[in-house]
């Protein structure tokens, strides 16, 4: 990943997944965010959300956390796990999103 602290979105593959990397800061705040999101087609449908700074006033409240897409083309399958709500996700924490299951879910793990 990022070897530096910029900002930015950076990418990772390797034979079976991808990793993207946001590397972001909040407009007119000292507020950063860094979280990275992972896919891994041995394990289809199925969205790793990492979670190392979540911003300090604002954090997840600023922020709608989910996933959405299409099965076939025309099946829609979505998971909205929050939307604006502050406290969602914390530092060192891992969100699980899995589109493969009816219906969909997430499951947030803390360290």
């Amino acid at each position: 990943m990022a070897d530096n602290l910029d900002q930015g979105i950076f990418y990772e593959t390797s034979s079976t997944t991808v990793t993207y990397e946001y590397r972001l800061g909040r407009g007119g705040t000292y507020e950063s965010y860094h979280f990275t999101v992972s896919y891994d087609n041995t394990n289809p449908g199925v969205l790793v959300y990492r979670y190392y700074e979540v911003g300090q006033d604002q954090g997840s409240a600023s922020a709608n956390i989910g996933i959405q897409g299409a099965t076939d083309g025309s099946t829609q399958i979505a998971v909205n796990f929050s939307n604006q709500r502050a406290g969602a996700v914390v530092v060192n924490s891992t969100l699980t999103c899995d589109t493969a299951t009816t219906p969909a879910t997430c499951v947030l793990l803390c360290a």
